[in-house]
């Protein structure tokens, strides 16, 4: 556990792809025996709230610790390996309702979910606990995203690592399957944009994917999995100007990678689409409203027909290099709108 929190900066002018070097520590807290999870409400954003392993939550305001604790609940729960006061998680309505939420290990060794409410300064509470749930397994991530509060949790031998979601009640705290099993879904990095969750998961067929929840079963599903052909057979970019076919490209990553871009070691070559890839591609582009002076629909050939993954329509890479009479294409293009 850590004893004492670090701040860093980054010395000189901030410049893409920092080094070690680039960045400079300094104590901040000294003293903090336990400390598991640091958090601060949007709201109250020369705050920070430090959680102790063994029951207490400390107030820092402007980089000074506070004397008195936030919350103390030792007396409520065991401290020993790993199980003692996990997290905490504010309600993304905290300024009006002041509700967050703490997920910790009780006296049984149960692990408990459960919600308070704080003053209006922030300072202390006022109201709480209300249980949300008591869960077998240890509740970790906790993310409040609208209404709802989630988090993941390991349950061995019942559900696995799966997401769950609670609406402040025992009766509607359940978990969201992923992948049911072992191995489980194993969620992770978990963030809130506005009433949404957004994490990371693995369902089983398709790898660790980004995927996003409203707290329904409906509604936790896949963002996009990972395009296969991308990596194995490469990724084709068809440039359009004035709505017109002007030629292509092939990119390929560097070998054990995925991307495709120079910036990371990725190629490509001119290459001559079948007529139907183009037919495919041109009707992508009908899809975008009005009509674009340039654009690039980007894809890969599966089973002989374009899957698009990218329609770009603002500032892309055209490739004008690939093609010696691509660049007067594109100028005509221009010289039409003028």
């Amino acid at each position: 556990m850590l004893a004492s929190l670090l701040a860093g900066t980054a010395a000189g002018a901030a410049a893409p792809g920092h080094t070690a070097a680039s960045y400079r520590f300094r104590p901040v807290f000294d003293g903090l025996a336990g400390l598991t999870h640091i958090a601060a409400p949007r709201s109250a954003p020369r705050k920070l709230y430090l959680v102790q392993q063994f029951g207490v939550i400390r107030i820092a305001v402007d980089g000074k610790l506070q004397p008195k604790p936030f919350l103390d609940i030792s007396r409520l729960t065991v401290s020993r390996v790993e199980m003692g006061l996990h997290s905490v998680a504010f309600s993304p309505n905290y300024v009006r309702n002041h509700l967050f939420y703490v997920a910790y290990n009780g006296r049984d060794w149960n692990t408990r979910v459960v919600e308070y409410r704080a003053n209006a300064a922030g300072t202390g509470i006022v109201a709480g606990p209300a249980t949300l749930g008591s869960p077998h397994g240890t509740p970790d991530e906790l993310t409040a995203a609208g209404d709802k509060l989630f988090f993941h949790m390991d349950q061995p031998g019942v559900t696995g690592d799966e997401l769950w979601v609670s609406d402040g009640t025992a009766a509607n705290t359940r978990y969201l399957e992923i992948q049911g099993g072992t191995p489980s879904g194993a969620p992770s990095q978990l963030t809130a944009v506005g009433r949404m969750l957004f994490f990371i998961a693995n369902n089983g067929a398709d790898g660790r994917e980004p995927w996003r929840s409203d707290g329904t079963v409906r509604g936790t599903t896949m963002v996009q999995p990972f395009v296969q052909e991308v990596e194995s057979d490469g990724e084709w970019s068809l440039q359009f100007f004035g709505g017109v076919f002007s030629h292509a490209v092939r990119k390929y990553a560097a070998v054990g990678d995925f991307r495709v871009t120079r910036e990371w070691g990725g190629w490509h070559e001119a290459v001559t689409p079948p007529p139907n890839v183009i037919r495919e591609a041109e009707r992508a582009l009908r899809v975008a409203p009005g009509e674009s002076l340039y654009a690039r629909v980007d894809g890969v050939i599966r089973t002989g027909s374009l899957v698009v993954t990218e329609l770009e329509l603002l500032e892309p890479s055209l490739y004008l290099d690939a093609d010696p009479d691509a660049p007067m294409r594109f100028a005509q293009a221009i010289a039409a709108r003028l």
